[in-house]
């Protein structure tokens, strides 16, 4: 992922920074699998998955926090631990993906994916930084015990209060566009769309 002046990738299960962008990168983890790194906006942490299996899809949601040079502050943290998450799995692995930081840096959204991977994406959750607890889940309604279940392609909006996402899809149907508020509830946007990508936005609420 690209930050002004530095790239950090992921390579042989392990997190490396290009810093600058271009020059011989320098190693921030000792893996065993870490991968999806996702700098904060500050590019004073950088949050990462890991697996514990090269071919998973998700794993364990970590932080490590950098210096002002973009080294390690210290050992990095795990900040949630899929195992802890409410899950109907059926009995598949638990797992987190995709983690996104917050405009102001201090949450981290990531999917929480139930089917080991057989469908990319999840359960759009919402951790705080520093302590990984959980912003509350939107209520659910009766015919499904997960929403929103999302595409991997979500975005925050500048405000850091909403994300927009779309629902993931197995099959042809048509999916929505919806906005999540941090903490409240999911509605849709635009319904039956044949969307499939996401990008920030700009959505003003009733109570922004």
């Amino acid at each position: 992922l690209n930050e002004p002046g530095a790239l950090f990738y992921a390579k042989a299960g392990s997190l490396y920074v290009s810093d600058p962008g271009g020059s011989p990168g320098r190693k921030l983890t000792e893996g065993p699998f870490d991968t999806q790194p996702a700098p904060s906006p500050d590019r004073s942490h950088v949050a990462f998955v890991r697996k514990a299996n090269a071919d998973d899809y998700g794993g364990d949601l970590w932080v490590l926090d950098l210096t002002p040079q973009i080294a390690p502050a210290g050992p990095p943290r795990r900040l949630v631990d899929p195992a802890a998450l409410v899950h109907g799995s059926g009995g598949m692995p638990p797992m987190v993906a995709v983690p996104r930081w917050s405009p102001n840096g201090d949450q981290v959204a990531f999917v929480d994916n139930p089917t080991g991977g057989a469908v990319a994406g999840g359960v759009l959750l919402v951790a705080a930084t520093d302590t990984g607890v959980l912003a509350p889940r939107p209520r659910q309604p009766a015919e499904t015990a997960w929403v929103p279940f999302a595409a991997p392609d979500f975005a925050w909006a500048p405000d850091g209060r909403h994300i927009a996402w779309m629902n993931q899809r197995s099959d042809v149907r048509p999916t929505d566009v919806n906005v999540l508020t941090v903490g409240g509830d999911s509605s849709p946007l635009v319904a039956g769309t044949n969307a499939f990508s996401g990008s920030a936005y700009y959505y003003k609420g009733d109570d922004s």
